[in-house]
């Protein structure tokens, strides 16, 4: 395939002399008795340490690492040409020279109409400067990347050498490389994941300049995928050179005058092009996951003696497409039972616009039962955001209701806002919001909203995560059951069985503390404490409908722990409610397994 050339920065790949050593930069500036040593001592320089230390032979190491540390305490003042010489009577004289009054940066470079060339008049003050190293690092390095945004990733600094006199210069001279076309494109690591699939993630469509923006989306939006761990890239991968092609392109038509003709001309244009630029294979390196996910959770109150959860199948990447199909399971108190069928497509007709198919089925009791389909759109303007789009036809069946049978539509917006990152051990954060609007022919319009964000930090032995979430349900007075908010369970209130309240709106914040995990496959064990705050949903007669009733506080307080196994990612979380004994808390126990 070629070798593969890593950019990782400006230190190793593009200045020839290495970095800049503070030892380096003393034994240019810097020469001990290069001049006549005057009379006496200047003044104002500073005490003479070593003033009176004999010549013995036994102390010349450590002289000279005291006139050494003399000096480079004189040029941290900026007195760079200072010169400390002995005399024949065992005494020193110090010539400070003309201190320096900046450091400034001379550029030397074959294209100076190049925009990413700082002016060669621009100086630093001395007495700003920490480090004349960093200083100079920090200027290549921002040359080196304003080159790399214009398509010259290849580029290179060489030192020329310094010169001092009232200020320090440093002489660079600049080689952008030749411009760089991404002439093909390649992955390795992918499995099962289709090379077209990702080309389309990426947005390949053929030989195209390089511009380092455009890599680093592409390399974000093969992570948002969710089908990789790791991406590396793009690896810069030498290909065969133009002139090898056209002699082998000539040979194999050899036979016919008029292939020939066309070789010809095809290999003069792939000349003339590779003499304004250099066509490379631009490489990526994945890691991918396993993506097929069997998950559930099961929750038990010794308090009511009850059994719910849920059970959660899904099959990513089918195909190596990037699809996926999924089958739920939920099982909530009061006979509640929901049963959902989805599917996903990452493309439609084309277009890099996701499109998710939905069919569900509710059931509570004699209550109400309640059938929907729908599909949702989404569209990421830009890595790690999503806007969404979906529309929904629902049915109800209601029981003791004069409008038994009931036709519902819904149009719904959201978005998606996230930093990826490990729960408890990076710093990353998610935000995700989402707003429906429910008309029908026979009722009064709906109008529901909710909101979650989640964030978590590790600093130092701790790790910390946080999540919120918000939801509210807006229209007519008379609320129906299908219609009411759910909450409890071991995605919002821990402690409680999913679904044991009904709400028109609510709060919760939700907090986990723990020690901080070695990676992210490591188990952590954390503290948890959920707080709530919501409006009950007070039914009226039958029970179909309801309304807004009192003003509730909960809490909850426990312990979890999330673990590997060979079974899958283990959850299992304890949690009392507030004002009841400790041990008549609720259990949550789930597992996640990745196939």
């Amino acid at each position: 395939m070629g070798t593969a050339m890593r950019k990782t920065g400006w230190r190793a790949r593009a200045v020839r002399h290495g970095a800049f050593p503070c030892a380096v930069l003393m034994a240019v500036v810097l020469t001990a008795c290069s001049r006549k040593p005057q009379p006496a001592p200047a003044t104002g320089a500073g005490p003479l340490r070593p003033t009176g230390v004999a010549a013995d032979s036994s102390l010349g190491l450590r002289l000279d690492l005291r006139v050494e540390g003399e000096l480079a305490r004189l040029a941290a003042r900026g007195l760079l040409g200072a010169s400390l010489c002995r005399q024949p009577d065992s005494t020193w004289v110090l010539d400070p020279g003309t201190p320096v009054r900046g450091l400034r940066i001379a550029w030397r470079v074959a294209e100076p109409d190049s925009a990413a060339i700082r002016p060669s008049g621009v100086v630093t003050p001395w007495n700003r400067i920490a480090s004349p190293e960093g200083v100079i690092e920090r200027e290549v390095a921002a040359v080196l990347e304003a080159l790399d945004r214009e398509g010259h990733p290849l580029a290179s600094v060489t030192l020329v050498g310094f010169a001092v006199d009232s200020l320090l210069t440093a002489h660079l001279e600049v080689d952008p490389g030749p411009p760089v076309r991404a002439a093909r494109l390649g992955f390795e690591g992918n499995r099962v994941t289709r090379q077209s699939y990702m080309e389309r993630v990426v947005g390949w469509k053929g030989v195209r300049p390089y511009r380092s923006d455009d890599w680093r989306v592409a390399r974000l939006r093969l992570l948002d995928t969710g089908l990789f761990d790791a991406v590396e890239g793009p690896l810069f991968v030498r290909m065969p050179e133009p002139a090898v092609q056209a002699a082998d392109s000539l040979a194999a038509t050899a036979d016919s005058l008029a292939s020939a003709e066309d070789s010809l001309a095809s290999a003069a244009d792939s000349l003339a092009s590779a003499a304004d630029s250099l066509d490379l294979e631009f490489l990526y390196r994945v890691r991918e996951r396993s993506v097929n996910r069997v998950g559930g959770v099961l929750g038990y109150s010794g308090n009511e003696g009850k059994l719910f959860g849920f059970l959660d199948l899904e099959l990513g990447n089918l195909f190596g497409t990037g699809r996926r199909a999924r089958l739920l399971w939920q099982g909530q108190s009061q006979g509640q039972t929901r049963f959902e069928l989805g599917w996903h497509e990452p493309y439609v007709l084309g277009v890099p616009i996701e499109l998710d198919l939905f069919l569900n089925h509710a059931i509570e009791d004699t209550l109400y039962a309640e059938s929907n389909w729908g599909f949702d759109l989404r569209w990421g303007p830009a890595p790690a955001w999503k806007v969404r789009l979906g529309w929904g036809w629902s049915r109800l069946v209601l029981s003791g209701d004069e409008n038994s049978r009931r036709n519902r539509q819904s149009l719904s917006v959201g978005v998606r806002r996230s930093m990826p990152g490990a729960p408890m051990l990076g710093h990353g954060w998610r935000i995700e919001a989402n707003l429906t609007g429910v008309t029908e022919r026979a009722g009064p319009d709906l109008l529901e909203g909710w909101w979650r964000s989640q964030e978590w930090t590790g600093w130092r032995g701790f790790g910390l995560w946080m999540e919120q979430q918000a939801a509210l349900v807006a229209g007519p007075d008379s609320l129906l059951l299908s219609d009411a908010l759910r909450l409890g369970g071991a995605t919002s209130l821990r402690g409680t069985f999913d679904g044991a309240y009904r709400a028109t709106r609510y709060v919760v914040q939700r907090t986990e503390i723990g020690p901080r995990p070695r990676s992210p496959a490591a188990s952590r064990v954390y503290a948890l404490l959920d707080l709530a705050w919501l409006r009950e949903w007070e039914p009226t007669g039958t029970g179909l409908y309801g309304t807004s009733g009192a003003h509730l506080f909960l809490w909850s307080a426990g312990v979890g722990v999330r673990t590997p196994s060979r079974l899958g990612d283990v959850l299992l979380d304890y949690a009392v409610p507030g004002g009841e004994p400790v041990w008549q808390g609720r259990i949550h126990f789930g597992i996640v397994s990745r196939f």
